[in-house]
């Protein structure tokens, strides 16, 4: 029997230095990291510039973007898309309808992205008279989640749903925020901008004051003959597999917003041309093997075709290459064209544009 007189038990006092130590260490490196992310800002979330940015958000730059092209002169027509449609030069839509165009592509856009921009661009300027709208299978997914990068712009999601952003929303949009700033992945950003400042070289990409997207590095690598095509065609397997293999059909609410943007735009006066977007015809094969993506495919041509009946507007399927007249060669990888085959899409369009009227 242990004595009562004897105390086992250590004082509390004896692990508090040592808890308060730890806490206001970790908490300093908390803060040193902040402070580090903030400074470096290798995805411009905090404005800073003081470093190479390093990975870009397209909704964000683009309405930076806009408002500055559309200030200079009144933007008549608009691409709508993904980053596969971010090649389609305004230069070329301009020659061929003249109009002023913007290219508002973004990147893994949905429907609920046009829709949102469409909104939030003719609210802005109701000379608005175009809408070329870059229709990829994927916009249609039926997987309902949002991009991140959609939901954090509070610009665009208040055109979305027609309400001003509430305390709940930027408070939940700076929370998510600052959980992606302490993801590996924003680390590594800030070690590439790190990098990139001490060894400058070609941005991976860039915008045009007109939205034309720009690959910095592969076009100096192509411009040099050491771009490797086969490659990067190999990279895309994985990420576009991941994108289809759960997908199992289209998405209603998707093809109801896409109907939405399209009684919109003519309810504005505003003409719409629609095209479906292409695959290189080895990511394709791959996709057909590995996933539903034949059939979705299938299923979004009928979509397109309905749209057509229904709203009386021109839909061309350019989902193949051959579709435009497009070389196997004319590829930065397994779903981005490069100016070659981007143009052949204009040309492509050109045809439906001009006998609408545009």
């Amino acid at each position: 029997m242990i004595p009562a007189s004897l105390n086992l038990v250590a004082p509390k006092s004896v692990g508090r230095p040592f808890s308060r130590w730890f806490l206001g260490a970790l908490g300093g490196l908390v803060l040193l990291y902040l402070g580090i992310a903030l400074m470096i800002d290798p995805r411009r979330d905090f404005g800073t510039g003081l470093f190479p940015v390093v990975s870009l958000d397209s909704r964000r730059d683009k309405i930076r973007l806009f408002e500055e092209y559309n200030r200079r002169g009144a933007v008549e027509g608009i691409v709508l898309g993904s980053s596969r449609s971010m090649k389609l030069a305004c230069s070329e839509l301009d020659a061929i309808s003249g109009l002023r165009w913007f290219n508002f592509s973004v990147d893994s856009a949905r429907a609920e992205d046009y829709l949102a921009i469409y909104r939030w661009v003719r609210a802005r300027d109701p000379r608005l008279g175009v809408l070329l709208i870059g229709l990829d299978v994927e916009a249609l997914h039926d997987n309902l989640a949002m991009d991140d990068r959609l939901k954090a712009n509070q610009v665009l999601m208040s055109a979305l749903d027609g309400n001003r952003p509430s305390a709940y929303r930027r408070t939940t949009d700076f929370l998510g925020l600052m959980k992606t700033v302490f993801s590996r992945y924003y680390a590594q950003d800030i070690l590439r901008s790190l990098r990139a400042a001490l060894r400058p070289a070609p941005a991976l990409m860039a915008f045009d004051k007109d939205g034309l997207l720009h690959y910095g590095l592969w076009e100096g690598e192509r411009s040099a003959g050491r771009f490797q095509l086969t490659k990067h065609l190999e990279e895309s397997h994985e990420e576009y597999r991941l994108r289809f293999v759960q997908m199992q059909g289209l998405s209603a609410r998707r093809k109801n917003q896409v109907e939405a943007l399209i009684m919109e735009a003519q309810r504005d006066r505003v003409r719409v041309v629609l095209w479906m977007t292409p695959l290189h015809p080895d990511l394709a094969a791959f996709l057909d093997r590995e996933t539903r993506y034949a059939k979705l495919l299938d299923e979004t041509r009928i979509f397109a075709e309905r749209i057509r009946v229904e709203f009386g507007i021109p839909v061309l399927d350019l989902s193949t290459p051959a579709a435009f007249e497009g070389t196997d060669s004319g590829w930065y990888d397994g779903g981005h064209m490069d100016e070659e085959n981007s143009k052949r899409v204009v040309d492509g369009l050109a045809t439906a544009i001009r006998q609408h009227g545009i």
